[in-house]
């Protein structure tokens, strides 16, 4: 019985003697966004973006080849209004976004060259320099796919495309829009289409087989 119980006891410590732990750094291009408000639209910019993420790999037999993953993600853009009845997009300066997202995925591959995909979810900030008390946090989730390339048994090159989708509710953005005051009637819940296209390295700080 006393062999059985420190089986049971051993068993999940086992189960994870096979193990990696990743940490990686991404830079790459931001596809910019549209958001609908009450009165016109709001236009953030592409340009460029930063990653980062730490990465727990497992590969026990039921779970072999999933990682578990939080990351990191900063954009600085411009920030436009362009009412529904005019050409003009009026400058609004710029937004800061940071995100904190937390998820899981799979990889393929037993070579050099490995594809993944993973799910995320988390939360968005939202900082515009130009409108006074006009940060704002909301929820967002996000799907990511691509490959990495081993160079050294420890570190490689990542190449990563990932969708982006805070969920924009009205209370985001109430007073973001010129001459609206705190007055809103946009919809209850919209999504903020966008994404990263990105590429860096990675290095595996802990490796168990």
């Amino acid at each position: 019985m006393l062999k059985y119980l420190l089986f049971l006891l051993l068993w999940p410590f086992e189960s994870l003697q096979a193990q990696n732990l990743q940490v990686s750094a991404n830079a790459g291009y931001f596809t910019g966004a549209s958001l609908k408000a009450t009165r016109g639209r709001f236009i953030f910019g592409d340009g460029p973006c930063y990653t980062g993420a730490i990465a727990l790999s497992m590969q026990p037999d039921k779970l072999r080849d999933v990682c578990f993953e939080l990351q990191y993600g900063y954009v600085s853009t411009s920030m436009r209004f362009q009412r529904y009845d005019s050409e003009i997009k009026m400058p609004l300066g710029s937004v800061k976004m940071h995100t904190i997202l937390a998820g899981a995925g799979k990889e393929f591959g037993k070579r050099t060259v490995h594809v993944f995909g993973k799910a995320f979810l988390g939360a968005a900030y939202f900082d515009p320099d130009s409108i006074p008390h006009g940060n704002r946090i909301t929820f967002s989730f996000s799907f990511a796919g691509g490959m990495r390339i081993s160079i050294t048994h420890a570190m490689g090159i990542c190449l990563q495309a990932q969708v982006l989708l805070p969920l924009m509710y009205n209370r985001v953005y109430v007073g973001w829009e010129p001459d609206n005051g705190l007055q809103t009637m946009v919809t209850p819940l919209g999504i903020l289409y966008s994404g990263y296209l990105t590429g860096g390295i990675y290095y595996k700080i802990i490796q168990k087989y």
